[in-house]
């Protein structure tokens, strides 16, 4: 009998094991989408100021400010994402 008892708790463990990492996978997706909508738009600011004929300058402050990046971060999205 208590060989049944512990694969059963054998079971269990593994059962919870997996939960959590599926858990955390879930997590992990939503947080990646979060990401992606935010980056898109910055990517999306970025491009509006230059078609608004905003300056380079003014755009990295903007963007630093709307989406609470430090100067450099804003700087690589404008160099990147201003051709």
């Amino acid at each position: 009998m208590k060989g049944i008892t512990e694969k059963k708790g054998e079971h269990d463990m593994c059962k919870a094991i997996e939960d959590m990492i599926n858990d955390g996978v879930e997590a992990g997706k939503e947080i990646g989408k979060e990401i992606g909508r935010q980056e898109g738009e910055i990517i999306g600011a970025v491009k509006m100021c230059k078609d608004l004929d905003v300056s380079k300058d003014e755009t990295v402050k903007r963007v630093s400010e709307k989406f609470q990046l430090a100067k450099n971060q804003a700087e690589e999205y404008v160099e990147q994402y201003w051709g």
